[in-house]
C-alpha cells in the first residue's frame, strides 16, 4: 500500500513537471512564430506576405519583420502599414540609397518600385530552458536584377520576468557578381516603427506623442543624426506607459552608430550611412546585433546600462 501511494506520488510528480510550459514558447501558424515568454505574448514574426489595406497599393506587401511587438502589460508597441508611411513595418531592417550596376536601387520606399525585402525561409527554431532562438532568411531584391543581398536574422528571447529581452543579429551577404554601393543618406539601416497611437498622421488613433531618450540625453528635439549606445522609445499606451530600448553592439560598424529620429512619425532608425557612404562587395557579410529591452513604464537608465555591460561581455 505505502510503495503504491509512493509510486502514484512521484508520477504525478514527473507529470506535473512535464506539463509545465515552457519559460519561452516559439508557436508557428500559417502567417508567422509567435513567440510567448512565461505565457505572455512578446512579438510576432511575419512569414507570409502581409497585405496593405484596401485603399493602398499592392506593391506595398511585405514579409520578414517583426510585428506586433507586446509590453509585458500586454499592448502593442509596434505598427505596420501606418497612416503616411505603408512601407514601413514594427521592427525592420533595409537599405534606401544604393546603386547597382548604375542604377539606383531604394530597396526601403516600395513606392519607387526599384526593390523590396522579402522573407524567404524558417532556417531554425528552438526552445531551451535559458532561452530560445529563432533564425530565417530574408532576400533584399532589386525589381530589376533580382536579389541582391541575403541576410540572415538570429532572434534570442529571453525569459526575464520584469521585462521582456531578445537580441536580433542580422548577417546580410552580397550573393551577386558586383559591388552594392551605400550611398551617404539620412536615414536606411535597422529601423522601428512606433504605435499608431502615437502617429499623429493617424486620427482615428493618436492620442499623444512619443518620447525618445538616448545614451547620450538626447530627445526627441535634438537626437536626429546624432550617435546614441542605445536609444528608448516610450509612450502613452492602452494600458499606461511602454516602450522599447534598442541597444547596438560595440562590434557593429561605425559603433555608436548615427541615428535617424524622425521629426513627427513614430519611428528611429540605426543608420550607419549617415555618417558615410560603404560599399558591399560580392561576398562581403555586414554583421549587426542589437539588444532589445521591452519595458512596461518608463525605462531605468541604470538597467539599461547593466543589461548593455552584461550583453557585451
Amino acid at each position: 500500500m505505502k510503495f503504491t501511494l509512493l509510486f502514484l506520488i512521484l508520477v504525478g510528480w514527473s507529470c506535473w513537471l512535464h506539463g509545465q510550459k515552457k519559460p519561452v514558447e516559439i508557436r508557428k501558424n500559417n502567417k508567422g512564430l509567435w513567440v510567448y515568454v512565461k505565457g505572455k505574448p512578446v512579438l510576432f514574426y511575419n512569414t507570409a506576405v502581409a497585405m496593405p489595406p484596401a485603399d493602398s497599393p499592392a506593391y506595398y506587401r511585405r514579409s520578414g519583420f517583426i510585428h506586433p511587438l507586446l509590453t509585458p502589460a500586454g499592448d502593442t508597441l509596434t505598427d505596420d502599414f501606418p497612416v503616411g508611411h505603408a512601407h514601413q513595418h514594427g521592427i525592420f531592417m533595409t537599405w534606401v540609397n544604393t546603386t547597382f550596376r548604375n542604377q539606383k536601387v531604394d530597396f526601403w520606399n516600395q513606392h519607387a518600385k526599384t526593390g523590396t525585402v522579402e522573407h524567404v525561409d524558417v532556417l531554425e527554431t528552438k526552445e531551451g530552458p535559458s532561452s530560445a532562438r529563432i533564425k530565417t532568411k530574408l532576400l533584399h531584391i532589386s525589381l530589376v536584377h533580382g536579389p541582391v543581398l541575403e541576410e540572415v536574422w538570429t532572434l534570442i528571447i529571453y525569459p526575464r520576468d520584469t521585462a521582456f529581452m531578445f537580441s536580433l543579429e542580422s548577417e546580410q551577404v552580397n550573393i551577386t557578381t558586383d559591388t552594392l554601393f551605400l550611398n551617404k543618406y539620412h536615414y536606411g539601416g535597422l529601423a522601428f516603427r512606433g504605435s499608431r497611437q502615437w502617429n499623429k498622421h493617424d486620427s482615428a488613433h493618436f492620442n499623444n506623442e512619443w518620447k525618445i531618450l538616448t545614451s547620450e540625453g538626447k530627445t526627441n528635439a535634438d537626437a536626429n543624426h546624432t550617435h546614441a549606445r542605445w536609444v528608448d522609445a516610450s509612450g502613452q499606451l492602452n494600458k499606461g506607459t511602454g516602450g522599447v530600448t534598442v541597444i547596438g553592439h560595440p562590434g557593429n560598424f561605425r559603433y555608436p552608430q548615427a541615428i535617424r529620429v524622425h521629426p513627427d512619425m513614430p519611428y528611429w532608425a540605426f543608420a550607419p550611412v549617415v555618417d558615410d557612404a560603404f560599399t558591399l562587395p560580392p561576398g562581403k557579410v555586414f554583421r549587426s546585433r542589437f539588444l532589445y529591452i521591452v519595458h512596461n513604464g518608463h525605462a531605468s537608465t541604470d538597467f539599461i546600462e547593466k543589461a548593455a555591460r552584461n550583453w557585451r561581455q
